[in-house]
C-alpha cells in the first residue's frame, strides 16, 4: 500500500466512483422497498421489512432463524432513516477516494470481506453472551473503510461530529476507542459495537497483507521480506592470451612494383631489345625515340 496516501491513479478522480453509487443505491432502494406494505396469506398487512429482516438480518448462530447468507444479507438492511443516511454518508465521505485509488473490483472485494468478517465477529460474540437479537446494517463494512482512510490517509483532515477536525488517523482511532467502550461497557444502545470493531480488525488484517505483497514485489531482495535468489551466473570465458615478441624495426621504403614486359626471345638482338625493353618500363614507350620504336615493332613482327 502506498504510504501517507501517496498514490497514482488509473482512472480521473470522480466525486461520485460508480461502485459507491451501486452500493448506495442498493441500500436505499432496499430501505424504501422494506417500507411497503404485503398482506402473507392468512395474516394481516405488513412492511415487507418484517419478511427482509424475517430472512435477511444476521440471526445468532444458536438460535432457529440462521443461515449462512445472512453474513451478506443483512449488510444491505437497516432499522431507519437514520441507520441508513448515517452509514451512507460515512460511506461516501470515506470511501470516494479510496475507490478512486482502488477501482470498483478492488475496493467492492475489501468491502464486503470487511462486512462479512464484521458479521462473523458479530456471532462470536453474541454466542457467548447468548444474545437473541438479530443484527443489521453495513456499520461493519463501512467502518473497514474508515480504517483503510485513516492508514492510507493518515493526515488527511476530517470531520466528526461534534469533534473539531482532526487527522484521519485520530479519527480512525476515536471512533474504534468509542466502540471498544461501549462495546465492554454493555451499553444498551441497540448497536452492534463488536461487529463495527471486527469489520477494523479485518481491514487492518487485509491492509497489512496487501502491505506485504506489494513490499515482496518492490524489494525482493531485502532479507525478511522476501528474499529472492538471483539467477547463476555464468562461467568465466577462458581466453588464452599468447605472448608476442615485439620487435621494433625501421620503416623500409616501400617501392612500388614496376610492370614489366613480357620476356621475349630476338636470337642475336637479344641484348639490344631487352635494352629498349627495359628503357621502357622505366620510363615510359614515349621515351624511346623512333627508330627504338621501329626496332621494338619489327621484332615483334618475328614473333608472329
Amino acid at each position: 500500500m502506498p504510504p501517507d496516501g501517496q498514490h497514482i491513479r488509473s482512472a480521473p478522480f470522480t466525486m461520485f466512483p460508480p461502485v459507491l453509487r451501486w452500493l448506495i443505491a442498493t441500500n436505499i432502494l432496499l430501505f424504501v422497498a422494506g417500507l411497503f406494505v404485503w398482506t402473507p396469506p392468512g395474516s394481516a398487512p405488513e412492511p415487507l421489512n418484517g419478511l427482509f429482516f424475517y430472512y435477511g438480518a444476521l440471526w445468532p448462530v444458536n438460535g432457529h432463524g440462521f443461515a449462512p447468507w445472512q453474513y451478506v444479507t443483512s449488510m444491505f438492511l437497516h432499522a431507519n432513516v437514520a441507520h441508513v443516511f448515517f452509514n451512507m454518508l460515512a460511506l461516501w465521505m470515506f470511501g470516494v477516494e479510496i475507490a478512486n485509488m482502488w477501482g470498483w473490483r478492488r475496493f467492492l472485494t475489501y468491502y464486503m470481506l470487511c462486512g462479512i468478517g464484521a458479521g462473523l465477529f458479530h456471532s462470536l460474540v453474541t454466542y457467548l453472551i447468548h444474545s437473541p437479537a438479530p443484527t443489521v446494517g453495513a456499520s461493519g463494512a463501512v467502518m473497514g473503510v474508515i480504517a483503510a482512510f485513516g492508514l492510507l490517509l493518515p493526515r488527511r483532515i476530517v470531520i466528526i461530529f461534534p469533534f473539531p477536525p482532526m487527522p484521519a488517523r485520530y479519527a480512525a482511532l476515536l471512533m474504534l476507542g468509542i466502540d471498544l467502550f461501549l462495546g465492554v461497557t454493555g451499553t444498551n444502545d441497540g448497536i452492534a459495537h463488536f461487529a463495527h470493531v471486527g469489520g477494523v480488525i479485518v481491514g487492518v488484517i487485509l491492509l497489512l497483507i496487501a502491505r506485504q505483497r506489494a513490499a515482496k514485489t518492490m524489494m525482493p531482495n531485502v532479507p525478511g521480506v522476501g528474499t529472492v535468489q538471483p539467477p547463476p551466473m555464468p562461467p568465466p570465458r577462458v581466453v588464452d592470451l599468447k605472448v608476442m615478441d615485439v620487435r621494433h624495426r625501421e620503416a623500409e621504403p616501400v617501392v612500388p612494383k614496376r610492370r614489366t614486359l613480357p620476356l621475349l626471345e630476338f636470337g642475336d638482338d637479344q641484348e639490344l631489345i631487352d635494352a629498349l625493353l627495359d628503357k621502357a618500363s622505366r620510363n615510359g614507350y614515349n621515351s624511346l625515340t623512333d627508330d627504338e620504336k621501329a626496332m621494338l615493332v619489327e621484332a615483334s613482327k618475328r614473333l608472329k
